[in-house]
């Protein structure tokens, strides 16, 4: 597996590896280490993080975030998803 990554990183540049355990337990140190890097290599107005075991309605989402801008409310950075059966 890490020579299919590295591949990809060598051919598209596209995967940063961050000193964090691999572990399912360390899933907030891996969001908050992922933000971090974020914060510290890009400048943006929202930031969003999926699984890939979820469905994400992106319309809904972006209706959230144009109000959340129009109306100017951007001291609540979070979107706290809603589940939908």
């Amino acid at each position: 597996m890490k020579n299919i990554v590295a591949r990809e990183n060598t051919t598209y540049g596209d995967i940063v590896e961050l000193p964090v355990e691999e572990k399912y337990r360390k899933l907030a140190s891996k969001t908050l280490e992922m933000m971090r890097w974020a914060a510290n290599n890009y400048c943006f107005h929202f930031l969003l993080k999926v699984d890939d075991d979820v469905y994400l309605r992106v319309l809904p989402l972006l209706d959230v975030l144009e109000q959340r801008i129009y109306s100017k409310n951007l001291t609540h950075m979070i979107y706290e998803g809603k589940f939908h059966k």
